[in-house]
This record gives structure tokens, sequence and C-alpha cells, in this order.
């Protein structure tokens, strides 16, 4: 079969897909789906693509497989479009941040079940938009592929070796325990990221002008809340149920800081603070 591939969405994750794609392979030839044909003819120009289609009704023939990499609550009935019509040796995979509903709602459908295969690519950026993608987004990268119980063991092989082959390390996981996962290392550090900036318009007004009296702390603590509202609005309402969780937990970190803070009690604040950094540096250890 030829190396052929379609994408479904020509955003930073899908235009790195490209990119990287034909780096390994300059005979592969990328199909993008989307919405838009002067935006998916531009991008033909530009070299992110061989051929576009705003439907699937005529994709070119020898297509391997297919990667969604549209919004989240998108990625269901997309898939299912792509599964009606590819043959059946075709796989179709996703990059979606969240898998635990996405997994679910496709393997209930007699058309999805075994051909789809969920996958998370831990890599992006604040930025958005194909011409921020890069080949190398992959590199190093950690991708969760998620299968159900009736996942064919073929084409499960075969969306690790689409991974692999870019460089990325692949990680197997239960679909609802990968939610749960990046509800925390993901989700809420996202969510801390957007509302510390809102927490900033307040101060602003309740302080002055302060713009000018920051550091790299303060940008690195803001960096995220740069990212796609209607994308992460999406991700987050998706996840909803982990990311209760996980902030529930951080606020009875907050409530804990804050009963030092007013009792003015230095000593336990030092305390606190040290076991804090030994949880950082237990997390951080197996990745350095």
């Amino acid at each position: 079969m030829n190396n052929h591939f379609v994408i479904a969405g020509l955003g930073l994750l899908g235009g790195s897909l490209s990119l990287a794609l034909k780096r390994r392979d300059p005979e592969c030839r990328i199909h993008v789906l989307g919405r838009d044909p002067e935006r998916l003819e531009t991008a033909r120009r530009e070299g992110f693509c061989d051929s576009w289609s705003v439907d699937s009704k005529n994709l070119p023939a020898g297509i391997r497989g297919a990667v969604v990499c549209t919004t989240v609550e998108k990625i269901p009935e997309i898939a299912l479009e792509l599964l009606s019509v590819l043959p059946q040796e075709c796989f179709v995979t996703d990059v979606g941040s969240t898998k635990a509903g996405i997994v679910q709602r496709l393997a209930r459908d007699q058309l999805a079940a075994g051909r789809f295969v969920g996958s998370h690519p831990m890599a992006g950026s604040e930025k958005s938009g194909y011409r921020n993608a890069s080949p190398d987004l992959f590199q190093d990268a950690t991708v969760v592929v998620t299968p159900a119980g009736r996942t064919r063991p073929d084409l499960l092989e075969r969306v690790r070796m689409l991974w692999t082959g870019l460089g990325a390390r692949v990680v197997m996981m239960d679909a609802e325990l990968h939610d749960r996962i990046v509800g925390m290392t993901s989700h809420l550090p996202h969510i801390l990221s957007f509302t510390f900036a809102a927490t900033l318009g307040w101060g602003k007004t309740a302080i002055g002008d302060y713009h000018r009296v920051w550091g790299n702390g303060l940008r690195d603590m803001i960096r995220l809340a740069g990212s796609d509202p209607a994308l992460w609005s999406g991700i987050l309402m998706e996840n909803r149920s982990a990311i209760l969780e996980a902030l529930n937990g951080y606020r009875k970190e907050l409530e804990t800081f804050s009963r030092l803070l007013k009792a003015g009690e230095q000593n336990a604040c030092t305390g606190y603070l040290e076991k804090c950094r030994t949880e950082m540096e237990a997390i951080c250890e197996p990745n350095r």
C-alpha cells in the first residue's frame, strides 16, 4: 500500500504531522480534509499537503490511514465519516487531548469498532495554526495510545509505528486512566494559567499598572493562557469530571497555605514549601 495519509484538520498538530511525515518519507502524500477551500489551497501551495477536499467523498486512492486533528467534540463524527469511506485495511486515529468519551462513543459503533485507535500526542504549544507547525513537534514526545476491547492488533501496531516513526515514545493506556492523568498534568495547569491571567487583570484594577515590574516567573505562569480559548473550552468540558477532581485537590492545598499565611507561622510555611519541593523532585526525577 502506498504511504499516503488523510489529515482531517490542518492546525498546529495537523500541520506538524504533515511536515513530519513528509520529512520521514519524501514520497508520502498528504490529503487534508477541511472546511475552508481558500485556506486549504493556500496550505497546498505552501507545501503542507498534496491535495485537499471539504468532504470525504473524493479521497485519493492508496490511503494507509487517517488522523483526525480537529477539536475534541468533532472527532467522533469525523472519524465515522472517514471510516465509512476508507477500506477495511485503513486505520483512523486522532490527536485529541481527551480519550474516554471519544473511545467509548466510537466503540459502540459497529463501523468504528476495531478500526479506530485513540491517540494523544503530548506535544503542542500555546500557539495555533499550521503556520506555527514544526516537523520536530513529535520528536521525543510521549504519545498515549488507548486501544479498546475490540481494537484490531494489526491496526494498533500500525498506529504505534506511525508515532514511533516520527520519533515519539508510545505509551499504551486505558482511556479513562489517561483522562484522569491529563486532567491533573495538562488540563489543570492550563486552568491555573488562564485564571492567573484573570487574577492579574483584577490586580491591575485594584493596585495599578504593574506590567513593568515582572520577571520570567510570571511569563512562565501565564504562557499557557495564550492558548486557543475555543479549543480549550471543548477539552475542559469533555474532561470535566477528572478536572473537577484535580481542582478539588488543588483547592485543598490553597486552603492549607492560606491558613499558614494567616497564622503567620514561618516555620510551618517553610515546612510546607519543603514538602512541595520534595513532591516536585519526586515527580520530575523519572523524566530527567
